[in-house]
C-alpha cells in the first residue's frame, strides 16, 4: 500500500516540484499508510492499549517543537550572518536555545525524566 501511494505521489509531485516533490512525496506516503497503521497495529496488540496515547504524546512533541522552532525563528533573524564567525556564533546561539527551550518545555516528561536520570546514573559510575 505505501509504495503504491509513493509511486502515485511521486510521480505526481514531482511534476510540480521536481527532486524535492519525490522527496516530499516519500514522507507524506510514509505519513498517510504507515505511519498511522504500525503504531496503531503496536499500541493495539503489543501493548494493549488506545492508540490515543501515542496520538497524544505525538502532538504534545510536535507543539513543544514548533514553539523552539518559532523561539529560534525570531531570535535568529537578529544575528546578521556577514561571515564564518557570525555563521558560527549564530550556530551556537541557536544551539543553545534550541536546546534550553526544549528543556524548559520537557522537564516534566517521562521520558526527559528517564534521560536525565540515565545520564545521572552514567555520571555517578564513572565517578566510582
Amino acid at each position: 500500500m505505501s509504495a503504491f501511494v509513493n509511486i502515485i505521489l511521486s510521480i505526481w509531485f514531482a511534476k510540480i516540484m521536481g527532486l524535492g516533490g519525490i522527496f516530499l512525496a516519500t514522507i507524506v506516503a510514509r505519513a498517510i499508510s504507515s505511519g498511522w497503521t504500525d503504531p496503531y497495529i503496536v499500541y493495539k496488540y503489543v501493548f494493549k492499549s488506545s492508540v490515543m496515547d501515542y496520538v497524544v504524546r505525538c502532538v504534545k512533541m510536535i507543539l513543544r517543537l514548533s514553539v523552539c522552532f518559532v523561539i529560534s525563528y525570531f531570535i535568529s533573524r537578529y544575528i546578521i550572518v556577514s561571515n564564518l564567525l557570525t555563521f558560527i556564533l549564530k550556530a551556537i546561539v541557536l544551539l543553545i536555545i534550541s536546546f534550553s527551550s526544549y528543556i524548559v518545555l520537557s522537564f516534566k516528561t517521562k521520558e526527559f525524566i528517564g534521560i536525565k536520570n540515565a545520564i545521572v546514573f552514567l555520571i555517578n559510575k564513572r565517578r566510582k
